[in-house]
């Protein structure tokens, strides 16, 4: 099983209680899974990293050499706005076409690039047509099907089938930590390459020609209007999407088939 880990761009910014200055502790624990699938069943692990090209990036990617990583790469962007989390999927989704086609399994971590909001993870999946898992505390593997179980609550959780290949957002903290061993560290730290790429390249093509943004039109929300924040969730996406529909519904919206 060949295992693709997308990494979180720390740049500096890590959070108040990480332990470590360029990789946190959500992507150390989502390599340490990594890692534990690959002893189990085979193939390799890599890692890469979306990021403005700084110093930072390199010492990052030795980190994940320390912990046993196959590769890692650095998609290497001059002035790239990485909060635009919509042109960021699609832009890590044609990485992975052009880059990683033989890969099976794309790990996120708990925290990526838009917290833990789980955007990036899901657009990503949506671009690639993958089957998508987030809230993920286990992955097993069963022939060429993905056995994982996922958050539903504090509580509660459920266990999803899918197919692979498939994308999972893992937010698995409290399973075995993965300490690096000698021979990956002095491998880290003397003769492990960083494979770079042209992240500016993959951008340009995705959007040739869109050399200008229009402002249409601004708009603010009325705040003395009533708002209700419901929060649509289940077991599936099915589900979620069955409870979007209601709402919908409840809403007075009226459409053939729904």
């Amino acid at each position: 099983m060949n295992i693709l880990v997308i990494l979180r761009n720390l740049d500096g910014s890590q959070g108040f209680f990480e332990e470590e200055e360029y990789l946190s502790e959500s992507d150390r624990n989502v390599i340490s899974e990594a890692m534990t699938l690959k002893e189990e069943y085979g193939g390799t692990v890599s890692a890469v990293l979306f990021s403005n090209d700084t110093p930072d990036c390199e010492k990052t990617l030795k980190k994940t050499y320390a912990y046993g990583v196959n590769k890692a790469y650095h998609a290497v962007f001059q002035d790239f706005d990485f909060s635009d989390t919509k042109t960021f999927a699609k832009v890590i989704a044609e990485t992975i076409e052009r880059k990683f086609p033989d890969s099976d399994l794309f790990l996120f971590g708990r925290l990526a690039y838009d917290g833990d909001a789980v955007t990036i993870a899901t657009m990503t999946a949506e671009h690639l047509r993958l089957p998508r898992i987030v809230y993920s505390k286990e992955i097993e593997k069963k022939n060429d099907r993905l056995i994982c179980r996922k958050h539903i609550s504090p509580k509660e959780e459920a266990v999803l089938e899918v197919g692979m290949p498939a994308l999972v957002q893992s937010i698995r903290e409290k399973g075995i930590r993965r300490q690096p061993k000698i021979a990956d560290i002095v491998r880290a730290y003397s003769d492990a390459e960083i494979y770079r790429l042209d992240g500016e390249e993959i951008y340009g093509d995705i959007y040739v020609g869109a050399n200008s943004v229009r402002l249409v039109r601004e708009t603010e929300p009325d705040d003395a209007q009533e708002k209700e924040l419901k929060i649509l969730n289940g077991v599936s996406d099915i589900e979620s999407a069955e409870a979007l529909i209601q709402t919908l519904r409840e809403l007075g919206f009226s459409a053939d088939g729904l």
